[in-house]
């Protein structure tokens, strides 16, 4: 039976029990989010927000899954419902921003995740084909195209402020397990078209020249020069690192404590949108820089993390110190991200994120 769109509305009212709406703030830690401005400038707005009913009846026509229920998760990027279907499973559906048009970006993210999920020791959202047995499904709104997919849903809490010693060793086993997989997929080399514009190294570090000077009267000159030297600094430190198979490869770029699930003491990791090639110690950094805002001893969180990798993977780095530059990318990443976002959203909620990075850097001086 297909879900109508009369279904859908009624679902997605507010006033509908089953249309909770959840604020995550996704970003709140992100490292390097690559949204860029002649990006976002092809986005229509109906296709975003108006038509998302239109979307999601059309998208769920393609699959046999009956709706009794729809919980949309409010994100900053793509949109992202929890479905429960009248047999009671429970289901993730991502609607891709319509600014996304290159489906095979999609189809490399799903063929990781699904290699990921081949090892028995870590839990992975695997997404669920369509009737036609394709694992994205094509809605055609206005003549453009635009994405879905529908994944497992993940049963659990993520670790946002409940972060513990044993969660922290499990975060540290997890992201291990994430790497090495990466190290028994392809490796990433120039010119394979797998994700290339998703790199986390000195390629991206390099490209913060040209937004710093676009938003030079926003930024200020003190700190657009001070923000010019560091990406310099960084750019040199990542260039210098070697790129072996047992440090470097796919990865996934967006460890904030969002995107881990725990449930029954086993943590779960979703959210790959973000995938793409950079080093193991990015991933780590990004955990680090997470653990931080932990109301507890982060010391001991980070010494956590670190035990746990180790019960998996050598840790990819000699020690602490060697997380600087990329702890200083996941900052210019984040300056990134807030200063060229177009949802106001983001600089309403990211603002204590933001004065701390700032703290950090002016540091530098």
């Amino acid at each position: 039976m297909q879900t109508s769109r009369a279904t859908v509305d009624r679902l997605l009212d507010p006033e509908n029990d089953s249309a909770t709406l959840i604020t995550l703030e996704k970003a709140a830690l992100v490292l390097g989010k690559r949204l860029r401005v002649a990006l976002v400038g092809q986005m229509k707005e109906p296709l975003q927000t108006q038509m998302i009913p239109t979307r999601i009846e059309s998208t769920l026509a393609q699959y046999d899954i009956t709706v009794s229920s729809i919980t949309r998760m409010d994100t900053l990027w793509n949109t992202m419902l929890r479905l429960r279907s009248d047999d009671g499973k429970e289901y993730a559906l991502r609607l891709y921003n319509s600014a996304i048009r290159d489906i095979k970006l999609i189809r490399q993210e799903i063929a990781f995740i699904r290699h990921v999920a081949s090892f028995a020791d870590i839990q992975v959202p695997v997404s669920i084909p369509t009737r036609e047995g394709d694992e994205i499904a094509t809605v055609y709104v206005d003549e453009d195209p635009t994405f879905a997919c529908m994944f497992e849903w993940i049963e659990g809490e993520d670790l946002r402020g409940r972060a513990s010693v044993e969660t922290a060793r499990l975060i540290g086993r997890a992201t291990a397990c994430l790497h090495r997989a990466a190290r028994t997929y392809p490796f990433p080399v120039s010119g394979d078209g797998m994700r290339e514009s998703y790199r986390w190294d000195e390629g991206l570090v390099s490209e913060h020249h040209a937004w710093i000077d676009q938003r030079d009267a926003v930024i200020g000159p003190e700190r657009s020069t001070l923000l010019h030297k560091i990406v310099d600094q960084v750019a040199a430190q990542l260039t210098a690192i070697p790129k072996t198979r047992d440090t470097y490869g796919m990865i996934h770029a967006d460890l904030h404590q969002g995107n881990f699930i725990e449930h029954d003491g086993v943590v779960a990791v979703i959210d790959f949108d973000q995938l793409g090639r950079g080093h193991f110690a990015y991933d780590l950094a990004n955990v680090r820089t997470e653990l931080k805002s932990e109301p507890v001893d982060t010391d001991a969180l980070w010494h956590a993390v670190k035990t746990g990798y180790s019960e998996i993977l050598p840790l990819p780095l000699q020690s602490d110190a060697d997380l600087e530059p990329f702890l200083l990318a996941g900052e210019l990443g984040f300056l990134d991200w807030y200063y060229n976002s177009p949802n106001p959203e983001v600089r309403e909620q990211l603002s204590a994120r933001f004065e701390h990075t700032w703290t950090v850097l002016l540091s530098m001086l």
